[in-house]
């Protein structure tokens, strides 16, 4: 399929996991939460000039003093590293990509692209429009929670303000206007005006009014043949996103130029359902102009569908006409069919996104769909890939798997979800992209009637008798198994108010008082454990007991009756609140950097293995784990934890306490003060780490000062399994077998217990800064 008009298509659907409804936000945030989107702060002009002279960049004077007033150079320096790298948003770190999602980045990202010089723009442009993508997503993807029309105004004033610029870099500045469009953010019509002005100026510009039509005609048809275009699907994937930035009147110009094409009606049709609705109007216009033999190339007639389900008025009254044509001049193709498809449980933005294969009947073509279905919201982030190879779709669709815990379902599962979907996209401030509507066109027309979430219906669906009041209360009672689905994990409350301190005061207020989200998330997981395609496991329960739940929660009147899933939630929403009083403590016991004097001890070793090393409290325990294991020995092939006044500290994704996040002075904080790390799971190392002395001054490198004893080999069995070892090394006669479990732990040359070379550490520590 052709690239789209732009350097870099950002939303690419793959990119889910690390882009859109999967972060397991919390549904239940209070939706008036202020978030202030922050000014936007400007690089530091040492900084960049020596980073472009590192990288043999020339940086316009102009661009430096655009950004001289710097609010925080350090997040700066952090953006234009991550640039530099061209590192892939898939294979970022998990802190890189929090760090993208934080708004004052994007704020920052606004004068940082406009301003771009041109020489820079050609070696890091796109991999910054790809991080623009997805930091406007992410924005989106809040605002569809809590809806604050302040934030995409204070992106137009922002861009309003550098656009003024004379360093304006206008194709990074057109870039990123489309791909705010393309999220449907509004844009000030001031800077679509500028924008439409600068090109007009620029001798390169394709769509300038000084062409003559029939010359136009040739500009444009030459750039379709050169991107093998050969469906008005890949037409309108490809260029409308251009179309929304252009005024109507240039709508109007361009589009004729391509009414030669045979698949012109099919391009028209899908335009007129643009989220633009001049856009699509001026598509209807040309659509009725058209000759009617012209409608002999209309390869599906569900597009009409689609326009009578989903256009806006103005477009449907010419539906009659356009019915009349499709039904005289063209065939109706038979609906593709859904081959393969796997969906996720909900997420805590009660987002389920799936992922699946359809086959068209006739050409045995196969295509990948993709979408997210919101509750309550709609159909977002939709994906539709044409022509993909099996070998292809069988990475995407393991990956999917794997990395989001996606189930295999039957396809019949998405003729209930999508009209349910639709029913709720009719009232989203969203339309669908044409990825979707493509995706509406190629299903059976009953599968894309809208039809609203009705419990009764899902129930008769999964064939169940609802009317039974044993099996409800038989349920409640087993609720609890349900905390084994990943999804009722991303149900704990965030910000509950100080007044209520009791479980059961949590659980009225803030599940049982506004139970329609978790009420249609748990018919989903009905849905979905009713099409699974393998029998029932411990994640996944039957749809009984799901739809038991949704049930409870409709009906209320619980009063004093124990619900489980929700007893067991309320519990954990009050320890949340607790964990995160205490993180909040934090920012009143970091002060400014000083040197600390640590000592570790292999706790239960014989004789003591321990070091003294001096570091700065500043490092994060990331980085301190690093260090422990050059100053132990330890060759970092095995997971760790800290266990600190704080609670468990780790790397893993799932830690609620990221070590990278966490500074050394948050968890040890006057002399004395002790914690412990776990290194190796299996073999269970414990250290005890101590504060044996705090400096006045800093400390820029870490260094050892003393220590005692080899550090144990790896996976030898742990503290007991060393003491073994260290027997046998003292054994004078040694059997066969003994003397290659000694060979094989490299402890059979004259090992000394007691060895330790501070200088090699110190060295070692000293080459792995440098």
């Amino acid at each position: 399929m052709p690239c789209k008009l732009k350097l870099f298509n950002g939303r690419n659907w793959q990119h889910f996991k690390a882009s859109g409804e999967q972060n397991f936000a919390t549904i239940s945030s209070p939706p008036n939460t202020a978030f202030q989107m922050p000014s936007p702060p400007s690089p530091s002009s040492a900084f960049i000039l020596a980073e472009a002279a590192k990288n043999s960049y020339t940086v316009d004077l102009l661009f430096l003093g655009t950004l001289m007033k710097s609010h925080n150079p350090s997040q700066l320096k952090k953006l234009w590293e991550l640039i530099l790298s061209s590192t892939p948003l898939t294979q970022l770190h998990r802190s890189e990509i929090a760090f993208l999602s934080d708004p004052q980045i994007l704020m920052l990202s606004l004068p940082f692209g406009i301003n771009m010089p041109e020489d820079v723009s050609e070696k890091c442009g796109k991999t910054f429009l790809q991080y623009f993508d997805y930091m406007i997503n992410e924005l989106c993807i809040h605002l569809r929670g809590s809806p604050n029309q302040q934030l995409p105004q204070q992106l137009s004033d922002t861009i309003i303000e550098q656009i003024q610029h004379k360093t304006m870099n206008l194709l990074m500045t057109y870039e990123m206007v489309k791909i705010i469009k393309a999220h449907q953010l509004p844009v000030d019509q001031q800077i679509l005006a500028r924008l439409t002005e600068m090109q007009m100026q620029t001798s390169e510009n394709h769509y300038s009014a000084s062409l003559a039509p029939e010359q136009m005609a040739a500009a444009m048809n030459e750039i379709i043949q050169q991107q093998g275009i050969r469906t008005g699907f890949e037409f309108c994937h490809f260029i409308s996103d251009d179309l929304a930035i252009l005024p109507p009147d240039a709508v109007r110009l361009m589009l004729p130029s391509f009414v030669s094409n045979d698949w012109i009606v099919d391009a028209l049709l899908l335009l007129t359902l643009h989220q633009e609705p001049e856009l699509g109007q001026v598509a209807a216009e040309l659509l009725t102009q058209l000759p009617d033999k012209k409608w002999k190339q209309l390869t599906n007639r569900n597009y009409l569908t689609l326009v009578q389900r989903f256009g806006d008025d103005a477009v449907k009254a010419h539906l009659p006409e356009w019915s009349r044509l499709a039904m005289k001049y063209a065939r109706q193709n038979a609906p593709c069919q859904v081959v393969e498809l796997y969906a996720s449980f909900a997420d805590g933005n009660q987002s389920i996104l799936f992922c699946g294969l359809i086959k068209e009947p006739e050409t045995k073509a196969q295509h990948l769909i993709g979408s997210v279905f919101r509750v309550g919201y709609g159909l977002v982030d939709s994906y539709f890939t044409p022509h993909i190879e099996q070998a292809q779709y069988r990475q995407i669709a393991n990956a999917f798997s794997n990395e989001l815990q996606a189930i295999p379902c039957d396809p019949l599962l998405l003729s209930h979800v999508i009209p349910w979907a639709l029913a709720t996209q009719l009232n989203s401030p969203e339309k669908m992209n044409v990825e979707m509507l493509q995706l509406l066109a190629l299903l059976p027309p009953q599968w894309t009637e809208p039809q609203p979430f009705d419990l009764n219906r899902v129930s008769q669906v999964c064939k169940i008798d609802s009317q039974d009041p044993a099996w409800k209360e038989k349920n409640r009672k087993s609720s609890k198994f349900l905390l084994n689905t990943p999804m009722t994990r991303s149900w704990i409350i965030e910000n509950i108010a100080p007044r209520f301190t009791k479980p059961r005061q949590v659980r009225d207020h803030y599940y049982l008082s506004n139970p329609q989200p978790y009420v249609e998330a748990l018919a989903l997981a009905g849905l979905l454990s009713f099409y699974y395609q393998q029998s029932p496991s411990l994640v996944i329960s039957s749809p009984q007991l799901y739809l038991a739940s949704a049930y409870l929660l409709a009906e209320g009147n619980l009063g004093q009756k124990s619900f489980p899933l929700f007893d067991w939630l309320a519990e954990e929403s009050l320890l949340h609140r607790d964990h995160q009083n205490k993180l909040a403590l934090l920012d009143q016991h970091i002060a400014s950097p000083t040197g600390y004097v640590i000592k570790v001890e292999l706790v239960g070793s014989k004789p003591k293995i321990w070091r003294r090393f001096t570091v700065s409290s500043a490092m994060d325990l990331e980085s301190f784990h690093q260090l422990l294991q050059d100053i132990m020995g330890w060759e970092n092939a095995h997971l760790y934890m800290f266990h600190t006044p704080l609670g468990h500290i780790d790397n893993t994704d799932e830690t609620d306490l990221p070590a990278d996040d966490i500074p050394l002075m948050a968890v040890l904080q006057e002399e004395g003060d002790s914690i412990d790390y776990i290194y190796d799971y299996g073999d269970h190392w414990e250290h005890r780490i101590s504060l044996e002395k705090i400096n006045k001054r800093g400390c820029s490198l870490p260094k050892v000062t003393a220590g005692n004893g080899a550090c144990p080999p790896e996976d030898c069995g742990g503290i007991w399994g060393y003491a073994l070892l260290l027997a046998l090394t003292k054994k004078e006669n040694l059997s066969e077998d003994e003397q290659d479990q000694l060979m094989w732990y490299g402890m059979d040359d004259d090992w000394n217990a007691r060895q330790f070379d501070k200088d090699q550490v110190n060295t070692l520590i000293e080459n792995t800064i440098s």
